[in-house]
């Protein structure tokens, strides 16, 4: 009887170690944007990606992990995956990431193409910073922007730069056109 518990017991831990909070391919969080981690170094990315392709200017500077410029990663399909941009430190690890293709999603599943209803459901907002051709939310607490073009906006603001925009001016049925996080 007490090998029987114990066998239980055994295969439960093993269960419950499989189910750890890997990430999937396509997961985005505040520690982890697919395959990449807050920790994972310029010179792994070839490695990382093997399967897919790595465009750089600076090939040297991505094997040794000395790089200085974005990068972009296709998938094997030649569909735009991600921008990667190194941090600026002596860590040469991955500084701010770009999302491109709409797979990636958050835990609260939010991806490119949601919309901004969608967005607001998950969180506070805590800042809408506006740019030139769209305007970037962030949640509070997350280091994740959410972008949403300014086409999308009520024609008041679509035009003025200047303008500060508040949460209730943005349409629910805005979608999310850009997603980036910074480390």
């Amino acid at each position: 009887m007490k090998k029987y518990v114990l066998i239980t017991l055994i295969l439960a831990l093993i269960g419950l170690s499989a189910c750890e909070t890997t990430p999937s391919e396509f997961t985005i969080n505040e520690s982890f944007v697919g395959k990449l981690s807050k920790t994972t170094k310029i010179s792994e990315l070839e490695t990382i990606y093997s399967k897919d392709s790595i465009v750089t200017n600076d090939s040297i500077g991505l094997k040794n992990g000395s790089l200085t410029s974005s990068l972009l990663i296709y998938d094997k399909k030649g569909s735009r995956l991600l921008r990667l941009q190194p941090k600026g430190d002596s860590s040469q690890t991955v500084g701010s990431i770009r999302i491109y293709d709409s797979r990636y999603k958050t835990d609260k599943n939010i991806r490119i193409g949601s919309s901004f209803k969608d967005l607001k459901s998950t969180g506070t907002i805590d800042k809408i910073l506006p740019a030139l051709n769209s305007v970037s939310i962030t949640i509070k607490g997350s280091s994740i922007f959410y972008s949403v073009d300014r086409n999308e906006l009520p024609d008041v603001l679509k035009y003025d730069r200047a303008a500060i925009i508040e949460a209730l001016q943005i349409p629910d049925n805005a979608t999310i056109s850009n997603i980036m996080i910074q480390w």
